[in-house]
């Protein structure tokens, strides 16, 4: 069944007490759509100096707030995360504040909801979205981590997310080719890999993603185990589902084997796998091609019973249909404008990527465009309009904006002496209407031209903002663009 929802990102995450609003501290209301919600609901997991608490209970608290922190930065500054990729959201307090027919996503399910016994925020989650036809979007974890697959019963009352970790053919980092249920080829190179398999549990259910040569390990029950990553004897192999779709009772859930797709840092570097996910919630146009094998099963028992009866019409206008929903495939996706104009092609593991940085400091894509050149430049280059920050090298001489480049030598990595440290860096003669930030006009790699609208920063460093560059950098650019 196709659903018509209202877009909601309730982002449901396990925060202790000590570090609530870490993921979800900066409320962006006022950039937001009205029908976009994002929200987070505390947890009070107990601390290890608590009096009367067993030394196993320590330990095993010591080991989930030790986890905790590991996991909590990939879902820090997570609106505006959501926000550079595309998908527009605002701030839920509480569970009821998300209405009814709305899409939940929950990308964080390896923390606990709460420490009280039977998970009950689990079961409530579950309740909620049965009365108010919620559409959930839920992203596991290999092997039970942190209760993921348990907890996803709970909510679901269904055994969904198997306790295994799936490994792609050639045990590499992105998925490579899947089969995916909207009729579009799958992004081959995104990053949803080791995660765990769902089960079918009825003819209903749609397979959303699903991997051919892949393999899953099963969960030995030991938590310091996440596999080897060998395929052996036994192990389950050939196409395994990695993303499923039930509709159980009134809500329906769409779980996923892994969250990589949805962790901050991926948002920010590629949100194209995300979006897809959360565009097949829908089932739209998956159900097409339901529906073409349907009529085309049909249509050949009735020509088989009757040869005579024209019934190839009926099947003619459902092909054109799906052929055209297929051929429409690449303009549905909508990523932002923000997240094109940084995007040059890099994975999000890449050192040379900007995706941690821009994810630690959202505000230096905020009222201006920031823009990232593949390849060095040369000749005439036009800016756009209004305010931007622009990184690349020069191949020769260029004149950006009526200021003219030349004399271009690498100076590679040095710290520089208005403080920022350029990774792998330029220095160019510049002459024209230009103030320079660091460097002197006759050799500068850092400058500001003006235009009709605002400014554009020029910075000729394409390691600018790396992942290996320091925090100095990203303070300097937001001090000098905040000006």
């Amino acid at each position: 069944m196709v659903r018509n929802w209202r877009r909601v990102t309730f982002h449901l995450c396990g925060v202790d007490r000590e570090f609530r609003d870490t993921v979800t501290a900066n409320n962006n209301d006022d950039r937001s759509t009205p029908r976009l919600w994002v929200g987070s609901i505390d947890c009070d997991p107990k601390t290890p100096d608590q009096p009367n608490v067993a030394s196993a209970a320590a330990r095993n608290d010591f080991i989930f707030r030790a986890r905790f922190l590991a996991e909590a930065k990939f879902f820090e500054n997570y609106l505006e995360a959501l926000s550079f990729a595309g998908i527009e959201a605002r701030r839920a307090e509480r569970l009821e504040d998300a209405p009814p027919d709305s899409l939940i996503l929950l990308p964080w399910v390896t923390s606990p909801f709460t420490t009280e016994a039977g998970d009950p925020m689990a079961m409530r989650i579950g309740q909620l979205a049965r009365e108010r036809r919620w559409t959930m979007i839920v992203a596991g974890e290999h092997t039970n981590l942190g209760g993921a697959a348990a907890r996803v019963d709970v909510m679901t009352r269904r055994n969904i997310l198997r306790r295994d970790l799936t490994v792609p053919p050639g045990n590499t980092d992105d998925s490579g080719p899947l089969h995916a249920a909207d009729l579009r080829a799958w992004l081959h190179e995104a990053i949803l890999n080791r995660g765990a398999s769902v089960r079918i549990n009825s003819p209903a259910d749609k397979v959303l993603l699903a991997g051919d040569g892949w393999w899953a390990e099963p969960d030995i029950g030991e938590w310091l185990w996440v596999g080897d990553y060998i395929w052996r004897s036994g192990d389950r192999t050939g196409r395994l589902a990695l993303a499923v779709a039930a509709d159980i009772e009134d809500a329906r859930w769409v779980v996923i084997g892994d969250n990589s797709p949805f962790l901050n840092s991926q948002l920010v570097a590629d949100p194209r796998p995300a979006i897809r996910l959360i565009e097949m919630a829908s089932l739209w146009p998956a159900f097409l091609k339901d529906i073409f094998i349907g009529a085309l099963a049909c249509l050949l028992c009735i020509h088989l019973a009757s040869p005579n009866l024209p019934v190839w019409r009926p099947l003619i206008a459902v092909g054109s249909a799906t052929a055209l929903a297929m051929a429409a495939g690449p303009f549905w996706t909508r990523e932002s404008m923000r997240w094109r104009d940084a995007f040059v092609g890099e994975p999000g593991g890449d050192e040379r990527n900007f995706n941690l940085m821009l994810v630690q400091y959202p505000g230096l894509a905020d009222g201006r465009r920031l823009i990232r050149m593949k390849s060095p430049v040369s000749g005439s280059v036009s800016l756009p309009e209004g305010n931007s920050v622009i990184f690349m090298l020069v191949d020769g001489e260029a004149e950006i904006g009526g200021v003219k480049l030349n004399g271009c030598r690498r100076i590679g990595s040095l710290t520089s002496i208005e403080g920022p440290y350029l990774m792998n860096a330029q220095a160019c003669r510049v002459s024209g209407s230009t103030r320079v930030l660091i460097g002197t006009s006759e050799g500068a790699a850092a400058f500001v031209v003006p235009n009709a609208k605002g400014e554009s920063l020029v910075v000729l460093d394409i390691g600018f903002l790396s992942q290996k560059a320091p925090n100095s950098n990203a303070i300097w650019l937001l001090h000098e663009v905040n000006r």
